[in-house]
């Protein structure tokens, strides 16, 4: 159920033009949530409409959004849905922080959808 809504929120981002979307199983690595969503915005203005998408799909599903972080300057945008966390980057921020390389031994979930792009 968690990784089939993971997915579904992959598909928002997917449909709103989010860049590089990756979805990693981070259960069992960490106590605190079972998947990270990271996700490549265009500019900062594009990060919060992503966010903005995401929580709309959210309320139609009765998915609650714990946590929100960095929505005004839109750089690094955490979502935090208790077990799955979203992190929305610029393409600077996402190179500098690498959670990808931090969360190395991670599983990669395969998706449906076409999650090519670049940090630009």
């Amino acid at each position: 159920m968690k990784e089939k809504t993971a997915l579904a929120l992959c598909q928002v981002l997917d449909e709103k033009q989010g860049r590089d979307i990756v979805l990693l199983d981070v259960s069992g690595k960490t106590p605190m949530m079972d998947y990270f969503i990271i996700v490549t915005a265009m500019n900062p203005r594009h990060g919060k409409s992503l966010a903005d998408a995401l929580e709309e799909a959210a309320l139609k599903e009765s998915l609650r959004i714990h946590s929100k972080e960095g929505m005004q300057k839109g750089e690094w945008i955490l979502l935090d849905f208790k077990d799955i966390v979203v992190h929305i980057f610029t393409g600077d921020n996402r190179r500098h922080y690498d959670l990808e390389k931090l969360w190395y031994d991670a599983k990669k979930i395969e998706m449906d959808i076409d999650t090519q792009g670049d940090y630009s």
